[in-house]
This record gives structure tokens, sequence and C-alpha cells, in this order.
């Protein structure tokens, strides 16, 4: 039975059945007996919860799950290592993918319609906020910095996106392994990605190697560490719904 202290008009369906098929296909492609009966266990349980029925989830199942892949562009505001590195992993950690146009600040998101909009969001406010620390880091610092302004600035915001990276790396194995099936979904959600990206963009070529951390510059980079794994990313939600 649905909890009481949840209205109809508030369960969020579409999330709910997508869920559902989750666990049905975990089900299906459980590797030994006790695997199918801990996902057969968790989708009776679901279904319970939430009044429905096997009709329901069928109906779901008999579509194409690569029509909820789209492709959407995005402008990355600038063309540069730093912005590039910090869409890949937000992406990454959304089960999304960020393809990119070499030369131009133009990259295409893979992935589910609600990723794909976290994704932006997030990718936004955490430029702006890479942008606000370090223009503070370097007045800190500008008396004793050994390289230029820009040069600086450049090794600081690597650094401040790789300490994002991490602590999102971080919160979302922490997210994997606290859902009851967590690691099998990451699997799941990867081949779905695969496909899609493979339908909707073709065949994709490396992006050429990003310029190293100048001499004089490590100091910069080290304190955009530090102060990237500071930010909180934990609110975003690392797994789908």
């Amino acid at each position: 039975m649905i909890d009481s202290s949840t209205a109809l008009s508030e369960i969020q369906w579409e999330a709910v059945l997508d869920k559902l098929e989750q666990v049905k296909r975990l089900q299906e492609r459980a590797g030994t007996p006790a695997e199918a009966e801990a996902a057969a266990s968790a989708l009776t349980r679901l279904l319970a919860r939430y009044n429905l029925t096997m009709m329901e989830l069928s109906q779901r199942l008999d579509r194409d799950t690569l029509d909820d892949y789209q492709m959407q562009d995005l402008r990355l505001g600038g063309n540069t290592r730093w912005q590039r590195d910090l869409l890949t992993g937000i992406a990454r950690y959304n089960f999304s993918r960020a393809v990119f146009t070499a030369g131009t600040d133009k990259a295409a998101l893979v992935g589910e319609l609600r990723n794909i909009e976290i994704i932006k969001d997030v990718y936004d406010a955490l430029v702006r906020e890479i942008d606000r620390l370090a223009n503070v880091a370097r007045e800190e610092v500008k008396d004793d910095a050994w390289v230029g302004v820009r040069s600086w600035k450049r090794a600081y915001r690597v650094g401040v996106v790789a300490g994002v990276l991490f602590a999102m790396r971080s919160a979302h194995r922490a997210a994997v392994a606290e859902a009851q099936t967590g690691a099998a979904l990451v699997v799941l959600k990867g081949e779905a990605l695969e496909k899609a990206q493979e339908k909707l963009v073709g065949p994709t070529r490396p992006m050429p190697s990003p310029r190293s951390i100048e001499f004089g510059a490590w100091d910069a980079f080290e304190r955009g560490i530090k102060d990237g794994q500071s930010l909180d990313v934990t609110h975003k939600r690392p797994l789908p719904a």
C-alpha cells in the first residue's frame, strides 16, 4: 500500500515506473538464484508499495528504453581544459556523457532528460563559483605568485575541478554502495548510455591531450584541489531516481 502520508498527486509516477523497470531487468539478468530471488523480492515490495501490477510494468518494458535518451547542445562559455574536465565529470556522475567539438566551446550532452537538466544547472553554478574562487584566491597570494595572473588562475581552476570531481566520485560511490542494487544499476545504465551515444552521436575521436600545469603554478593547482574538495556536491543527486 502507498504510505498514507503521501498524496497520490505527489508521487512521481514516471520515476516509480523507471525504478520498477530497473529492478525487473536486474531480476532477468541475475547471475545466481540468490540474486534473482533478491531482485524478485525487491520488485514485489515496490509493486505492493505503489499498488501497481505487472501489467503497468509490462507496458513500460514493451517500449525501446533508448527512447528515454536524447542529445542536447551546450556552450561551455570558453574552450579550456578545466571547463571540459568539469562537464565531463558532472555528466559521468549523472549517468550521461559529454562529447566535444574540437576547437570550439560546443559540447553535446547525451543522457536522460532529467539528468541533462541537472548537469546544465550544476555546470553553470560551478563555473560561476570557480571563477569567483579564482579571483579571491589570486588576490590573497598576488604578492607571492611566481607566474602571471592568467597562468596562476588557469592552474587554480584545473585544481578546483580535480577537487570537485574527487568529491563527486566519493558521493557517487557512497550512493551506489547504499543502494540495494546500486552496482548492478551502474552496469545497466552504462550499457544503455553506450548504445544511446552510438545512436545519437556516432563514432567520436579523443580530444588532444590538455596542456600541462606550467612551472611555478603548482601551488595554485594544489590550492585549487583543496578548495574544490570543500565545495558542497553531496546535495546533487548522484544516482537516477
